[in-house]
């Protein structure tokens, strides 16, 4: 994927699979929402996270964002490699926040109260994931489509 299409790709998505590494080595992976707001990528935390704890202990972070369904011919996504960063700007935290919501849920949703009241309780906490590497894949543009989604067993 190009810069353009990679970003696109990921303001098109709102799930990110994050994996830190605790300072006994051991990595804790979790899926988590997020948003793009001008190509930065920012991430709904609660203060109990593991992924918080992480990174405040110098954790390097990295987000998977895939999309594929069943066929391998049809597997895209990006990688970020890179750190996080609790954001300590409160209006913009509220603003990501509210993305995010959004997103998830859209106008009306019977859920998005809660959401926004568990969201309150944390302050609205956010982490920024800085990259500092992107790999990407799309394997549509590899594989002649036909051939492998005709070889389903």
């Amino acid at each position: 994927m190009s810069q353009e299409q990679r970003w696109s790709f990921l303001e098109r998505h709102h799930e990110i699979a994050v994996s830190t590494v605790n300072r006994d080595g051991v990595i804790y992976s979790s899926p988590v929402w997020y948003t793009v707001k001008d190509k930065r990528i920012y991430l709904g935390i609660d203060q109990a996270s593991h992924h918080l704890k992480n990174t405040e202990g110098g954790s390097s972070m990295t987000g998977v964002v895939f999309d594929g369904g069943n066929d391998l011919a049809t597997a895209r996504g990006v990688q970020i490699q890179g750190r996080g960063e609790v954001l300590e700007d409160k209006e913009l935290a509220k603003e990501c926040d509210e993305r995010i919501a959004d997103s998830i849920f859209g106008p009306g949703h019977p859920h998005i109260e809660s959401y926004r009241e568990y969201r309150n309780y944390y302050d609205h906490l956010i982490i920024e994931l800085k990259p500092e590497k992107m790999i990407t894949w799309d394997m549509r543009k590899l594989y002649h489509l036909q051939v492998y989604t005709s070889r389903k067993l």
